[in-house]
């Protein structure tokens, strides 16, 4: 089951997935936490198939403002990941030991072909400051 919606990666079924729109470059999901918190990790797991591949050239980034655009280059980057994935590696993890203040965090395929990012699972871990 593919839907575009971005609920479909933290809702804790591993049959959906968050599947970004047709023939976008640089595609991108994003949560708003409501409030801010201390990010120490966020772990991704993408699809597990054939596909897979299709997961390279991404930034996690936290940030304490809305996006302007595109652009999320003025947040604080928590982690980033070359890729391509294969299957197999598992959960990706990217952590910070101190934590990064913010609101919002964006998985961002920073790339400029038009392979969709594709998340079937993302897990935020937070304290609140």
């Amino acid at each position: 089951m593919q839907h575009q919606f971005q609920i479909y990666a933290i809702d804790d079924d591993m049959a959906s997935m968050y599947h970004s729109a047709d023939a976008i470059s640089s595609p991108w999901w994003l949560l708003d936490m409501q409030d801010f918190h201390l990010v120490f990790a966020v772990d991704v797991l993408t699809r597990q198939d054939a596909a897979s591949t299709r997961f390279h050239d991404v930034q996690i980034r936290v940030g304490t403002k809305p996006r302007i655009g595109q652009d999320f280059s003025s947040w604080a980057l928590l982690g980033e990941y070359k890729g391509p994935y294969v299957v197999g590696e598992g959960r990706l993890n990217f952590t910070s030991d101190a934590g990064l203040c913010g609101r919002y965090v964006v998985i961002h395929k920073i790339s400029s072909d038009t392979d969709h990012l594709q998340l079937v699972d993302v897990k935020i871990y937070v304290r609140h400051p």
